[in-house]
């Protein structure tokens, strides 16, 4: 029972990340369904040559808000100690 009590505590916690309602209709159709903000793939990666080794890393891509002001997704990416923010 006590955790019961704890889990509905934390759905009155305000998520700290952008409200997805700010979201556009179109963005939340197919594929783009699985973007929001904080959503988290992680898997690995192998790019061939100099910078992979030909061996497989560890990916991790996440998404981290929907910007508005450009109408486009922000996300992260990063293997290889190489982060990446598009």
């Amino acid at each position: 029972a006590q955790n019961v009590k704890n889990i509905t505590r934390l759905k009155d916690v305000k998520n700290p990340l952008p409200d997805y309602e700010d979201v556009p209709s179109a963005e939340k159709q197919g594929v783009r369904a699985w973007f929001r903000p904080g959503r988290l793939w992680i898997g690995s990666i192998n790019i061939p040559g100099p910078m992979g080794a030909d061996s497989s890393a560890r990916y991790v891509f996440q998404v981290v808000e929907w910007n508005k002001k450009t109408s486009t997704w922000i996300v992260s990416h990063a293997a290889h100690g190489d982060e990446q923010l598009c």
